[in-house]
């Protein structure tokens, strides 16, 4: 009984699932070069390059609302928001 019960919670929490909502984009930082290239996720095509002209980039953080762009280098002490 003990059984049922648990997977009748776990079929019902799974049904009430609703799937997440990705960004179009994808933002990836290029190391070496400086850029953040800007991918179409639904098309995986290249839709821009960014030249943040520094080297060393490391992450990059979409905002909540999605207007914003947030990257970081590790060889300066800034966040670069594009």
């Amino acid at each position: 009984m003990f059984v049922i019960k648990r997977s009748v919670l776990a079929l019902s929490l799974l049904m009430s699932a609703r799937p997440a909502h990705a960004s179009p984009f994808a933002y990836v930082p290029g190391s070496n070069d400086g850029n953040v290239t800007v991918i179409d996720t639904a098309t995986d095509a290249v839709v821009d390059t960014i030249d943040l002209s520094t080297t060393f980039l490391q992450g990059a953080v979409v905002s909540p609302d999605g207007n914003k762009v947030y990257v970081t280098s590790i060889s300066t002490p800034l966040v670069y928001v594009i």
